[in-house]
């Protein structure tokens, strides 16, 4: 729900037509769990370090999160394959403004980086998160079903008897001395 008493920032905005067009694109050529534009924040390392909002289109699958610019070139993109649904954060509302971004964020965090994203709309960011959430589960389904896969194959590996013929000792040309901690070795002053 919009409150007309709402600042600017909150108002939902018209999307420009390239990022439309890109959506567009996108929705024919790939298998996405989830699509739309979303508010970014920088990274903050420009010359006054402020990390401003742009608006970007982002394309989430199992593997990633990317997100491309108005020109419909990939920018970024974050691995999804070992977030987990801790790693998705709704987060509250700030006492401070918002240049450019909406009230309505999402922290994603990954091993390497933090990506905080904000939404047109509550119910956009909650369709966001719901995607995000799932995206979350099938990866630790996915890891979880491989370890179990590994786990198996090794214990009918370790069953099979050990065959000593199969692992030849290699020995060193080393000659050793009586004692089996030292080894002898040739003097550099002879």
């Amino acid at each position: 729900m919009l409150n007309s008493s709402c600042p600017p920032p909150c108002q939902p905005r018209r999307l420009p037509f390239q990022l439309v067009e890109i959506a567009r694109l996108a929705r024919t050529t790939t298998n996405n769990v989830k699509e739309g534009a979303l508010f970014k924040q920088g990274a903050g390392g420009g010359l006054f370090k402020r990390k401003n909002w742009k608006l970007r289109f982002f394309e989430l699958t199992l593997d990633e999160l990317r997100y491309l610019n108005s020109a419909g070139e990939v920018k970024g993109s974050i691995s999804m394959r070992y977030c987990t649904t801790d790693s998705i954060e709704i987060m509250p509302d700030s006492d401070r403004p918002i240049h450019g971004g909406t009230i309505w964020r999402i922290a994603i965090s990954t091993p390497c980086r933090r990506l905080l994203v904000a939404c047109a709309s509550e119910d956009d960011m909650e369709a966001w998160v719901d995607a995000l959430n799932y995206v979350a589960d099938y990866n630790v389904k996915r890891t979880h079903r491989n370890m179990c896969k590994i786990s198996f194959a090794s214990e009918t590996t370790s069953e099979k008897a050990f065959d000593p013929q199969q692992y030849p000792r290699h020995h060193s040309s080393i000659a050793t001395t009586a004692s089996s901690d030292c080894v002898a070795l040739p003097s550099p002053l002879a």
